[in-house]
């Protein structure tokens, strides 16, 4: 028991040390497009949503291909479309709050005001 306990322990520092603001931002984003279920979804719709969640001086560094990685990164790009400018990614709901749960934690998944993106209402990482 003792040994769970301690694996417990290191996944939890593993999750608040992997993540940065700009990620975060990524996941929440995310989350916010597949409220209501699955959704296709491009880079720059993602990007317009994440601009809710970070400063304008984050969002700086925040391009298309940046979030390209990001859904590599993370394991999303399963059915991709390529568009005349950028890919379309197939977003599932359940893929999102999969990761959602495992690098952020569950309480993400609940948030207190769900349906206002700029105003989230999402627990801080400590």
């Amino acid at each position: 028991m003792e040994i769970k306990d301690f694996a417990l322990e290191q996944i939890g520092l593993a999750q608040e040390d992997s993540l940065d603001d700009r990620k975060t931002a990524f996941l929440l984003a995310l989350k916010h497009l597949t409220n209501d279920g699955d959704n296709a979804c491009s880079g720059h719709e993602i990007k317009k949503v994440m601009e809710s969640y970070l400063d304008i001086d984050e969002m700086d560094f925040i391009t298309t291909s940046w979030i390209g990685y990001r859904i590599r990164e993370f394991k999303l790009n399963k059915n991709k479309q390529r568009l005349r400018q950028g890919y379309l990614y197939s977003l599932k709901k359940v893929d999102v709050e999969d990761i959602i749960e495992r690098y952020l934690g569950s309480a993400f998944l609940t948030p207190e005001n769900p349906t206002h993106p700029t105003n989230p209402t999402y627990p801080t990482l400590v």
